[in-house]
């Protein structure tokens, strides 16, 4: 059986892979395109990135 963190993982890998020429970067600018990602939840997972390279 495969876990649901590992499914998630494979699932947006290919995802990413098949609708956003493998670039998290352009689906974030889709979902900001089409106002389904705001100001604030962008700033959140910008803090998110930065403390995960600390």
């Amino acid at each position: 059986m495969v876990s649901e963190e590992d499914y998630k993982a494979k699932f947006m890998n290919s995802f990413v892979g098949d609708y956003f020429k493998n670039s998290y970067k352009e689906m974030v600018s889709f979902f900001v395109q089409e106002e389904k990602l705001t100001a604030d939840e962008l700033k959140e997972i910008m803090d998110m990135i930065k403390h995960n390279k600390s």
